[in-house]
């Protein structure tokens, strides 16, 4: 339990830190993830997850059974042994969901500059 809390903080700083979502982190039952408050948009967020080959699943995880939206939170895999990279791949995939669905412009190309 202790090595996968390790990895569950880390997983859970660096979604709200980088990707900028609110983490959900339950120790209790080794669930670690971000909150949607949008069971519509957790199921785009664990879409957009799944083309970086990651298997997150949506569901009601807020810790202490908190007030939610019905399944609005994404949990990440994460498995007690995880390695640094495997961490790292579940923030990744996070960041990039979350730059997809909430800066869709900065995805498109710029016009170019040449009139």
């Amino acid at each position: 339990m202790e090595a996968w809390q390790t990895g569950g903080w880390r997983v859970a700083l660096g979604v709200e830190l980088v990707a900028h979502l609110e983490p959900v982190l339950a120790v209790e039952r080794c669930q670690v993830g971000f909150c949607c408050e949008s069971a519509d948009l957790a199921a785009e967020f664990v879409r957009l997850i799944a083309l970086e080959n990651l298997e997150a699943r949506q569901a009601s995880a807020h810790p202490a059974g908190g007030p939610q939206s019905g399944a609005c939170d994404v949990l990440l895999p994460l498995r007690p042994d995880a390695a640094d990279d495997e961490i790292d791949n579940a923030i990744v995939a996070a960041v990039k969901a979350s730059h997809t669905i909430l800066c869709p412009a900065g995805l498109r190309p710029r016009p170019s500059s040449d009139s």
